[in-house]
């Protein structure tokens, strides 16, 4: 009996800390059957890339969402006062692999939230919120409906376009790199204020390391406010970044290709979205400079960039579409302007809760003036979405 009592005392003090740490596993799975992508370049008036099939064209961890596995936990430390973290692991469908994503703690209250670690930037949270509808991993991803204004790579390395090996598609790498998901992210989000909401960021990855090319200072300060009330909602955000000597590693805070010159990045936007019951539609303006801080005169890059979205939810089927306009009005050379235009259509049907099928269709141009040839790819995808 008293060996009953001693088991059922041992089981209570081990199971009353996890009761109240609260922790819980979870995650995605995306997995797209068939893919496909088909690259032209009107100057050589036939497809420099036609991919198609169970991996044709198909985004590394899926086509509509990211492939992960979550852990997260929360405890409650009194006083109004709750401690949580979070960590995932991307799984990429396309060879089996398991990445690094997000890592990070957090410490809440009455007086608002401070987070720490690896996380997608505030700025960047911000334009998804109100320049995407549906996904952005199929044809999102290459254009402003995704995060390539916020990553450096609208207009000038478009993500798609560098498939084109004819010189001018691809015309450089912004000066100041990506503003988007980063190490080091220290955020402060205020509570709720007549349903205004402000979170800024403050990021200062720096190293003194000869394996990287010496020193360098990369520092980024950011930050959105968003306005709730009812149906709609209003999102302002700004940030700016220094990228001071080599930077270091190809990692996401650094654009492909960029070398030790050093640079720095201006980036704003407003938008918003309304719900009106049948239907919601977002819009969102963006602008993005980037200079170098060895001749800050010279624009490397001047994005400005409208998008247009809608999401229509019919039943179990949720339908929406979405397109952008921009330009990428660059100082580099006479004749090296951007025009940029594309769009994106999805139905997604949800079977449960947790488990729906997807289809999705983009297209996205890149139109140069002077010798620049104008780049177009179209991408589709098909897939099954389930959540655990």
């Amino acid at each position: 009996m008293k060996k009953h009592i001693l088991a059922a005392a041992v089981a209570t003090a081990v199971a009353v800390p996890a009761l109240a740490q609260n922790v819980s596993i979870g995650g995605v799975i995306d997995i797209s059957p068939y893919s496909s992508s088909r690259a032209t370049e009107a100057a050589a008036g036939s497809p420099t890339s036609d991919r198609s099939g169970t991996q044709g064209g198909a985004n590394r961890a899926g086509g509509w969402t990211t492939s992960n596995l979550a852990f997260s936990g929360t405890e409650d430390l009194g006083g109004g006062l709750r401690a949580s973290f979070f960590f995932n692991q991307e799984l990429r469908q396309t060879d089996g692999t398991v990445q690094a994503r997000d890592l990070w703690l957090a410490l809440a209250g009455p007086m608002g939230e401070i987070k720490i670690g690896r996380q997608p930037t505030a700025i960047e949270a911000g334009w998804g919120a109100i320049a995407s509808s549906g996904t952005t991993n199929t044809a999102g991803t290459a254009d402003s409906t995704g995060y390539d204004l916020i990553a450096g790579t609208l207009g000038i390395t478009q993500t798609r376009a560098q498939q084109f090996p004819a010189a001018g598609v691809a015309q450089g790498t912004t000066a100041g790199g990506s503003l988007a998901r980063q190490s080091g992210v220290i955020r402060y989000t205020s509570p709720a204020f007549s349903g205004v909401t402000v979170s800024l960021d403050y990021i200062d990855n720096s190293t003194d390391d000869s394996t990287v090319a010496g020193e360098s200072k990369n520092k980024q300060i950011g930050g959105t406010a968003t306005y709730v009330t009812g149906p709609l909602s209003l999102v302002f955000g700004y940030a700016k970044r220094d990228a001071t000597g080599a930077l270091p590693g190809t990692g996401e805070n650094v654009v492909a290709g960029e070398t030790a010159t050093t640079g720095k990045a201006t980036l704003s936007y407003y938008g918003g979205s309304y719900d009106f019951g049948i239907a919601t539609v977002r819009y969102a303006y963006g602008m993005r400079e980037d200079n170098t801080q060895a001749n800050p005169s010279v624009v490397q890059s001047d994005l400005s960039v409208h998008n247009v979205g809608i999401t229509i939810p019919v039943g179990a089927v949720t339908l929406a579409g979405n397109m952008y306009d921009g330009n990428d009005d660059r100082t580099i050379a006479a004749a090296d302007e951007r025009k940029l235009s594309g769009y994106q259509l999805s139905a997604r049907y949800a079977l449960s809760k947790r488990t729906a099928v997807y289809a999705v269709t983009g297209n996205n141009r890149n139109e140069g003036t002077g010798v620049d040839n104008t780049a177009k790819v179209k991408t589709s995808t098909v897939g099954v979405t389930h959540s655990f």
